[in-house]
């Protein structure tokens, strides 16, 4: 890594360009039809280098107690997602070990119309906003003096991931609608 530390903060940006890099590789062979399937064998080593990479932010020195929160920030859009839709099965009474089309990228896909590319647009550019606010709030880690700013790319990825939440019900609600000029008025 020539003059970087692979003990800072640096490297987890490294780490990150690397993940990004590998599932954009496996992307570029499934837009915009799928060629491949990633399966269990992909997936699964993805999630492992996902939270080694949690694992690592997490070990970073630094005098301030909250490294991880950086890391959080970076993966806040699948943690969101997969928290978000937990929580709301289980208020609807629904078994959540049950397979399911409930995760908020799957209703935006439903909404959609089968929009793969128009979902994965969406997605990654919450997970671009929040990666990039997770990389910011990792780079004032190391001064206590900075907690202004860390909140402030805190609040920028939960914005983030209000507007997520609300893209996706703008979608179903819009995809509810019936299209103008079908209405039982125009029939009469």
């Amino acid at each position: 890594f020539g003059g970087i530390g692979f003990a800072g903060y640096q490297s987890v940006v490294i780490l990150c360009a690397a993940l990004i890099g590998a599932s954009h590789g496996f992307l570029k062979y499934n837009l915009p039809h799928a060629q491949t399937f990633m399966g269990d064998c992909g997936s699964q080593p993805l999630g492992l280098f996902v939270a080694l990479l949690g694992i690592h932010a997490a070990s970073v020195p630094t005098t301030y107690p909250l490294p991880i929160l950086g890391f959080v920030l970076i993966v806040a859009v699948f943690l969101y997602d997969v928290l978000y839709t937990l929580v709301k099965r289980t208020i609807e009474g629904k078994n959540v070990l049950q397979a399911h089309r409930e995760h908020l990228y799957q209703r935006f896909l439903i909404a959609g119309g089968e929009n793969h590319r128009r979902t994965l647009e969406m997605v990654e550019t919450y997970l671009i906003i929040t990666g990039i606010a997770g990389a910011a709030y990792l780079h004032f880690a190391f001064s206590p003096s900075q907690t202004l700013r860390q909140m402030v790319f805190v609040g920028i990825a939960a914005a983030a991931l209000v507007h997520y939440t609300f893209s996706v019900r703008r979608a179903e609600r819009l995809s509810a609608e019936p299209p103008p000029g079908n209405s039982k008025l125009n029939e009469v």
